[in-house]
C-alpha cells in the first residue's frame, strides 16, 4: 500500500513541476534522486509490512522476495507514468532532448550532410517514450534489486527490525 502512496507521490511531484513551468534538465537530476529514494522507501516499507503480518516467516529469500515486489510496483506504475507523460503530457521537454542529443551528436563527430541525415533519422528512431520508459524500468529494476538485497540483508541480521 506504501508502494502506491510512494509512487503516486511521486507523479505527483513530477506533474507540479511541469504544471508550474519548473520541468528542465536540472530538475530531471533531482526528480531522478527522488525516484532512488521513493524506491528504497518502499522497498523497505514492504519488507516491513510483510513482517508485521507474517512474524513466523523469517528468511533473506522470503524478505529479498517482497523487497523485489515492492520495487517492482513502483517501476512498473512509474514506467507507465513516464510513457504517457513523455508521449501525451509532456512532448516539448522530450523533442528537445531529442534535438539536443542530435545536435551533440553532428557537433561531435562532424559528419557529411548525408551522414549528419542518418544520426538523425537513428536517433529520431531510437530516442521515443517508448524507449525512454522501458530503459528507465530496466534501471528502476536494477536499483530495486540492490536496494532489496540490502534491505532483505538488514531484516535478516537485526533482530531488532524483526517486529
Amino acid at each position: 500500500m506504501l508502494t502506491l502512496f510512494f509512487a503516486l507521490s511521486a507523479i505527483l511531484i513530477r506533474l507540479a513541476l511541469f504544471y508550474f513551468g519548473y520541468e528542465s534538465a536540472e530538475t530531471s537530476k533531482y526528480v531522478f534522486l527522488v525516484h532512488i529514494l521513493f524506491i528504497l522507501l518502499s522497498i523497505f516499507f514492504s519488507v516491513l509490512q510483510f513482517r508485521r503480518f507474517f512474524p513466523e516467516k523469517t528468511g533473506f529469500t522470503t524478505y529479498l522476495k517482497h523487497g523485489l515486489k515492492g520495487g517492482a510496483v513502483y517501476s512498473v506504475i512509474l514506467t507507465a507514468f513516464l510513457w504517457v507523460f513523455y508521449g501525451a503530457i509532456n512532448e516539448d521537454t522530450f523533442t528537445a532532448k531529442r534535438e539536443n542529443l542530435i545536435a551533440q551528436q553532428i557537433e561531435n563527430q562532424d559528419l557529411a550532410e548525408a551522414e549528419q541525415v542518418k544520426a538523425r533519422e537513428n536517433i529520431e528512431n531510437f530516442f521515443t517514450p517508448f524507449n525512454y520508459s522501458t530503459i528507465s524500468f530496466l534501471g528502476f529494476l536494477f536499483i530495486s534489486v540492490f536496494y532489496s538485497v540490502g534491505v532483505a540483508l538488514l531484516f535478516h541480521f537485526m533482530p531488532r527490525l524483526r517486529v
